[in-house]
């Protein structure tokens, strides 16, 4: 008995389990898809409802799950598995049918590399036939064969993304982009070199929605920017010649469609910036990401931009000197820029704080109520920067639209790392609170990461800035908090007595002008027993019940 052919099909434990339950659940769509195909053919009498996916072959035999399902549909699952899964090359694996498939499933051989070794690239760009290509090309002294014969198939590569050596090799990239590519969509230009060579002009089809360069220097084309929906400039930070680089002005007037704009490291393209003579419209902008640039040069950049208010807006900053996380919220015509920002970040590296603000906005039928929380967190903060945090936020809502005004929440959150005392007065309470004409509820929640006491009077101070308002009828404090390290639980330590007497106080003060409190919130313990706190003054307490009349305190997880 001769053998004439023999297919032996050696596959590892992992890829076994995953041709098992690929035929698993292939029966199940096999079953499902019959079940639809009976369905929508039961009113025709003319047509087997089994025509589609046939269960046996001509002679009557069975046909197994693998073999139902027409080619089209299982390239397509075969796409749809493939889509993000690196062993996506198992399902070859299954039969001789489904390979067939696979290697006929032009889209599933698009991305193609100059890593490859020769025959490889060959099988890819054979296989692929047609189709729109994603190509990463990387320039080096020994693979110009290679990169030349990707640089046959330019017309059909829709994404690509260039890396070169030096920023000389530029010039061949020049010539590369020279050639007709009509698909081109995504252009991405790493340099390796840190020296800048900036004596070239970069210029493409108008196909292009999405440019990176990275240590890239070169003047920009109009052929480059005019469809752009995105754009991403970062490390061009080595002082050229002016006249040698595309401005950044010059760039943003010349995609004015732009979605997504990311400035890294660019401190070049805003050499003598002059935001006042520089306005810029971006109206369909939806996220600014500002990385790693100097605090004055980022405000700058912020005044000359008009943004919609539903831009996102990033800001970090690397300014050592800088003793205010918001010097980078420029004033402009008696305003400020901040009214047109829902969502602000501000990261100061040097002294590690970290500032997030959220505006959230409801609209429970025909009112507008909107909610505004700043997280911060710090490692270090003295007086004069807390005034800064603070008056943002009385910026934001003094300076927004009278849609901002409706403002009814305040939160603010404070993670303290390292602090040892820290003495506010009431003015920061009374500038933030003056700047919320709606503000009915006020949560201040201080808590700390290190193994010391917070000594922060903010009870105290807000109790003094309570003083001088009637709109606030809710208030929600949550004293001093310090994480145990070694356990990870919260541990509540006890209020200062003359904060809470103040706080006390300053609520009697109210009641007898009229300014009842409606409701209080005091979350004075966390995950641990209450004997281990100590108690506050009862008399204290008592006054305090009598002053508010919604009490809220959280004891223990319960509330009393």
């Amino acid at each position: 008995m001769s053998l004439a052919r023999l297919f032996v099909t050696v596959t590892s434990t992992y890829k076994h389990s995953m041709i098992n339950a690929s035929q698993s659940a292939l029966t199940q769509k096999t079953t499902r898809l019959r079940q639809y195909y009976s369905d929508r053919n039961a009113d025709h009498n003319d047509r087997d409802s089994n025509y589609c996916i046939p269960n046996r072959s001509d002679d009557g035999t069975p046909i197994p799950p693998v073999h139902r399902l027409p080619d089209e549909l299982l390239s397509n699952i075969i796409l749809t598995f493939a889509s993000g899964n690196a062993f996506w090359k198992a399902a070859s694996f299954v039969c001789r049918r489904w390979r067939t498939v696979t290697l006929g499933t032009a889209l599933l051989w698009t991305h193609i590399s100059s890593s490859y070794p020769g025959d490889q690239l060959d099988g890819y760009l054979t296989r692929s036939k047609q189709a729109p290509l994603t190509a990463a090309v990387y320039l080096g002294s020994d693979n110009y064969a290679t990169v030349s014969k990707i640089y046959e198939h330019l017309w059909r590569i829709r994404v690509l993304q260039l890396s070169l050596e030096n920023s000389r090799q530029i010039s061949h990239y020049e010539v590369l982009l020279a050639k007709p590519a009509p698909v081109l969509e995504s252009l991405t230009v790493y340099n390796s070199d840190d020296e800048p060579d900036p004596q070239h002009h970069l210029d493409v089809p108008t196909t292009l929605r999405s440019l990176t360069l990275h240590r890239v220097y070169c003047h920009l084309g109009r052929g480059v920017l005019q469809n752009l929906s995105s754009l991403t400039l970062q490390g061009l930070s080595k002082r050229v010649e002016k006249s040698s680089v595309s401005q950044l002005v010059d760039i943003l007037r010349a995609c004015p469609n732009l979605v997504l704009l990311q400035v890294a490291d660019c401190g070049v393209l805003l050499a003598n910036f002059d935001s006042e003579s520089n306005r810029v419209a971006l109206p369909m902008l939806r996220v600014l990401d500002i990385d790693h640039i100097a605090a004055f040069t980022a405000a700058k950049l912020l005044s000359c931009l008009q943004i919609p208010r539903s831009t996102m807006i990033y800001v970090h900053c690397v300014d050592y000197s800088t003793h205010n996380p918001f010097g980078i919220l420029p004033r402009r015509h008696g305003a400020s820029l901040v009214h047109e920002i829902y969502h602000l970040s501000c990261f100061i590296y040097k002294r590690c704080i970290h500032v997030q603000i959220f505006l959230d906005r409801q609209v429970p039928g025909s009112r507008t109520e909107s909610n505004l929380q700043c997280d911060i967190q710090v490692a270090d903060i003295d007086v004069e920067q807390f005034h800064h945090v603070f008056n943002a936020m009385a910026t934001i809502a003094t300076t927004s639209t009278p849609d901002n005004a409706s403002c009814s929440s305040l939160t603010i959150h404070i993670i303290w790392h390292e602090v040892s005392r820290l003495e506010i007065g009431n003015g920061p309470w009374i500038t933030l609170l003056s700047a919320f004409p709606n503000l009915s509820k006020l949560s201040f929640i201080t808590r700390s990461r290190s193994e010391g006491d917070i000594f922060l009077d903010s009870e105290a101070s807000l109790a003094e800035a309570l003083m001088t308002t009637d709109r606030v009828h809710g208030v929600c404090l949550c004293p001093r908090l310090r994480v145990l390290s070694s356990q990870n639980t919260f541990q509540t330590r006890r209020l200062n007595d003359d904060s809470f007497l103040n706080l006390v106080r300053c609520l009697r003060f109210r009641r007898d002008r009229g300014m009842t409190l409606e409701s209080m919130e005091l979350d004075r313990y966390s995950t641990v027993p209450s004997n281990l706190i100590p108690p506050l003054d009862p008399r204290s307490v008592r006054d305090l019940l009598t002053l508010v009349r919604n009490f809220h305190w959280d004891l223990d997880g319960t509330c009393e």
